[in-house]
């Protein structure tokens, strides 16, 4: 108790202002002009953070699986970005009976300089024996494809290669 009740206070003893620095922040809030449009202007410099520096135009999935006979992708973007560790924002819904991914956007995953593939592992738990939707969305495109489940194997049929890359297209259920 007596640790939290340090961390509120020094935490609280950080907010305060003195009435100098008060003053201040009010006179400078005064002296910005009213705008009667109500409106943001829009800032044109491109910044490392913004969601076209971000860009993904592709996908480098390599399928696998592991012994519980889940399927393992490991996703990369075709695009590198100036850092150490880019990452992939996706959603993942694993239904038993289809995948849907849908690919957001590649972000910063460490403030480190260097270059590199933004990079996210997912993975989708036993398909039973049968053929099943997998669907993976990118940039408002939506691109469908099947997988085949047998006792020994996976296959996936996908005919968007040139955007979207899945290898190996069949691999072992481990």
């Amino acid at each position: 108790m007596l640790a939290i009740s340090f961390i509120v206070h020094s935490c609280s003893q950080d907010a305060v202002l003195s009435k100098e620095d008060a003053k201040s922040l009010l006179a400078l809030r005064d002296s910005i002009g009213n705008d009667s449009t109500d409106t943001i202007p829009t800032d044109t410099i491109p910044h490392p953070n913004d969601s076209s520096w971000w860009r993904i135009t592709g996908l480098d999935i390599t399928a696998s699986s592991v012994e519980d006979t889940a399927i393992v992708f490991l996703i990369k973007s075709k695009n590198y970005y100036p850092v150490e560790h880019a990452r992939l924002d996706l959603t993942a819904y694993t239904f038993p009976d289809k995948w849907n991914i849908g690919i957001i956007r590649a972000y910063q995953f460490s403030p480190n300089p260097g270059y590199s593939q933004a990079v996210r592992r997912i993975v989708h738990q036993r398909y039973p024996n049968g053929n099943w939707p997998l669907n993976i969305s990118l940039r408002g495109n939506t691109y469908t494809g099947t997988i085949h489940a047998t006792d020994t194997a996976y296959s996936i049929s996908w005919a968007h290669d040139s955007i979207i890359t899945i290898q190996p297209k069949l691999f072992p259920r481990q």
